[in-house]
């Protein structure tokens, strides 16, 4: 009998016997049984049905960003050693450390925190991490690369008012007049909204904001904008480069992610092109 894994069967055992898109009447293939959970028979129709109702897109891009990631690691032959997984494990925890509910986690486990610590770094969880940002760090450091702040709104006019108070935030910067209190042309105040500040490889913005945004970005210089330009989501977005890089030596990955880990949105906009470069398409 076929063996599926847990969190599908986990799935299936919650889904309904007689799913609506899926023929209620008996039916030798949609209800043959494929599996057993907790003594129960799971059959291929449950098994279809899960499939269908749940981020199947999603899962397959988790699991075609997992590979793509162990190839690009075993191209680079990136290994982990037991001190570098302790730093990353130590790193790790210092970010948790001011946030609710870690103290009371680190109880829970019945470990000192050094034993905690130690614990994590051992765990194939923080291996497969530690060695994903190298990976993405490697491309950082040996790419064209630039940093910038980027912010996304759902209309225009929102964003051009956001560009327009940049612009004018720099122009207050540089006026004389301003700098005991705001002249009257540098009054307005730039709106306030959530602004992410990332890393990029050059090819890693031109899938949603189009190449001529991406060159533009690359051609820029430190503090110009770019945009609003509309990303495939639908988001008007408005770039501002922070500072561009070239090529530089790769013999200290380690060093380089201590200092400046990869973020999750930068590890994911690596694995989008890391993905684009191997001509997989994965809808959204």
């Amino acid at each position: 009998m076929l063996r599926l894994a847990a969190p599908v069967l986990m799935l299936a055992a919650c889904a309904p016997r007689t799913p609506a898109s899926l023929p209620a009447v008996p039916d030798p293939v949609l209800d043959r049984v494929v599996a057993t959970f907790e003594e129960r028979p799971v059959r291929m129709r449950e098994v279809l049905q899960t499939a269908a109702e749940s981020d199947f897109e999603g899962l397959l891009r988790r699991h075609l960003a997992k590979l793509a990631l162990e190839n690009r690691r075993e191209e680079l032959d990136v290994r982990n050693t037991d001190e570098e997984r302790l730093a990353r494990a130590r790193l790790a925890v210092a970010a948790k450390r001011g946030e609710a509910g870690f103290a009371e986690l680190v109880r829970r486990s019945g470990l000192s925190e050094e034993q905690y610590i130690r614990s994590y770094a051992k765990s194939p969880e923080l291996d497969a991490r530690l060695a994903a940002e190298k990976v993405v760090i490697h491309a950082l450091l040996s790419s064209e690369s630039a940093e910038v702040d980027l912010a996304g709104f759902e209309r225009r006019e929102a964003a051009e008012l956001y560009r327009e108070r940049l612009v004018m935030g720099a122009a207050r910067a540089s006026c004389k007049s301003c700098e005991k209190a705001p002249c009257p042309a540098h009054a307005l105040p730039t709106p306030a909204v959530r602004v992410e500040n990332l890393r990029l490889v050059r090819g890693s913005l031109s899938e949603d904001l189009g190449e001529s945004a991406e060159k533009a970005v690359f051609e820029a210089s430190p503090g110009d904008l770019v945009g609003p330009v509309r990303e495939r989501s639908g988001a008007w977005v408005v770039v501002q480069l922070i500072a561009r890089q070239g090529p530089r030596s790769t013999d200290s990955l380690m060093d380089a992610l201590l200092a400046d880990p990869p973020d999750d949105l930068e590890t994911r906009a690596y694995v989008d092109r890391l993905l684009r470069s191997l001509r997989i398409v994965v809808p959204r």
